[in-house]
């Protein structure tokens, strides 16, 4: 069960008005894609880039809408659906005070998640582990934002024990407006790191625009952040934020700590997790180091949220963890070769995370390739990055890289000067032409997804075809040192 009011009662909520008539019909559910109405919902007509919701009235009464919220006052007049229609002045803050007025009716404690990297992994580590545990509700796809978390919230029913809502922002201000929505018991910021700088002025602004999300917490909230991240440290201190602080990380005054971590020879990720003093051995299906200390910040996070939890639930849930699509996915090609398909986002950071979690898999006498591409959203230090993971990825000696975008050049750039074979072209099918072409045990493909490389990864599969996951990723691991 979703939200269900009558026309009535969604009028007062939103502090809409509507036509008077003698029935007062129901909703079950709230949409804003036309495409997904099926029957008895409400349909909340939306501005979007180039459509308005509007435009698919007529429409969503065809498919079976209930009632539609709408901003145009025409319609209340002229529409032959005026009396299943209610007005507002503006939809978007109509859906956002919906979507906080129903998270209000259910006394459900609320996981919010943000940071600048893996929020989306730590969003679905959280929910694998309460999952296990018992039945609750979590954020789908990347809703994330001013349209998609009120969406999220509106499908809450009285069978949730909890819930997990991922936050994300580009811009000042946007995080305020979706704390406020959520109002979250636990807050998670996973790190602070160079992305969306085009709206910020330096990573200062960045931690503060995440920072936001303290807004909303409630007066017993407790937030939780990496122990090493020395800037949003700062900015917090400097923010007076006086509540409860918990952090994870490697160091032992971490509440959550990683120790011992390694990657099997199938592939899974393998570490200790220390929470309040005790330990508990964790095996996932998950790539990079930087994963366990994602899966620490979702064990720490989940337990304050459902105190109850145990560190043998955390386990299994951690163990039933799959990685997203295109967040360092393992996809098999036929003949045993793989490919790490990381393209769903990018920017420096996570570039630099994935080359450590190919090379921690790589076995010795292992031919590793790269096809990396454009990340987005950088503005003025575009250039600078792309330099800088061109670097980086030399650190782990690849057979041969590939470049794709307007920053090809800069990401090959110390490949020439390392020796290493390297390509530039202009579009993702044509870095799969010339990956086929290559010898590669192991591809790694990143870049961010307007970069469309999973263009890339489908087109191999396409042609070389692929194999099950059930065979397993054999790899045979470097030495591990102590």
């Amino acid at each position: 069960m979703s939200i269900e009011l009558t026309k009535q009662q969604l009028c007062e909520v939103v502090d809409g008005s509507c036509t008077e008539c003698s029935d007062n019909p129901v909703f079950r559910g709230a949409e804003f894609d036309s495409r997904q109405i099926s029957g008895g919902e409400l349909f909340v007509a939306l501005a979007g880039e180039t459509t308005h919701g509007h435009q698919f009235i007529d429409n969503v009464f065809s498919r079976g809408a209930s009632l539609a919220l709408v901003e145009d006052g025409e319609l209340l007049k002229s529409s032959e659906h005026k009396d299943s229609l209610i007005l507002v002045s503006d939809t978007l803050e109509a859906w956002k005070t919906l979507g906080n007025w129903w998270r209000n009716q259910f006394h459900i404690p609320l996981l919010g998640i943000t940071g600048s990297v893996g929020k989306t992994t730590i969003k679905e580590m959280s929910a694998a582990i309460l999952l296990a545990h018992n039945l609750g509700a979590y954020s789908v796809k990347s809703y994330n934002n001013e349209v998609g978390l009120p969406y999220c919230l509106l499908k809450l029913s009285q069978e949730h024990n909890w819930v997990v809502q991922e936050m994300g922002m580009n811009a000042p201000g946007e995080m305020s407006v979706l704390t406020e929505i959520a109002q979250p018991d636990v807050a998670v910021i996973s790190n602070i790191r160079r992305a969306h700088v085009e709206s910020f002025a330096n990573i200062d602004e960045i931690a503060d625009a995440k920072l936001e999300i303290l807004e909303g917490l409630s007066e017993k909230g407790i937030l939780v952040i990496p122990s090493d991240d020395d800037v949003l440290h700062r900015r917090l201190e400097v923010s007076g934020f006086a509540g409860k602080v918990e952090t994870f990380g490697n160091d032992s005054g971490s509440s959550a700590q990683v120790r011992d971590c390694s990657v099997t020879n199938e592939g899974s990720l393998k570490f200790l997790l220390v929470l309040d003093g005790q330990e508990q051995e964790i095996t996932m299906q998950a790539l990079g180091e930087h994963n366990a200390l994602n899966a620490a910040c979702a064990a720490l996070a989940t337990k304050r949220l459902v105190a109850e939890l145990s560190l043998e639930s955390i386990a299994l849930g951690l163990r039933s963890f799959r990685a997203p699509s295109k967040r360092l996915e393992l996809r098999r090609l036929s003949g045993g070769r793989v490919i790490v398909d990381d393209s769903y986002n990018a920017n420096t950071a996570s570039m630099k995370a994935a080359f450590g979690a190919v090379a921690a898999m790589r076995g010795e006498g292992q031919k590793l390739g790269l096809i990396l591409g454009d990340m987005l959203e950088l503005g003025d230090s575009a250039g600078d990055e792309h330099r800088q993971v061109g670097e980086a990825a030399m650190s782990i000696s690849p057979d041969f890289i590939v470049g794709v975008g307007a920053h090809a050049e800069l990401l090959v750039g110390s490949a020439k000067e390392a020796n290493v074979p390297y390509f530039t072209v202009d579009s993702a099918v044509a870095a799969a032409q010339v990956a086929r072409k290559l010898p590669f045990d192991l591809l790694l493909v990143k870049a961010s997804r307007g970069t469309a490389l999973d263009k890339t990864v489908s087109s191999l599969l396409e042609w070389e075809g692929e194999e099950l996951p059930s065979q397993g990723i054999a790899f045979r691991m470097k030495d591990q040192k102590d």
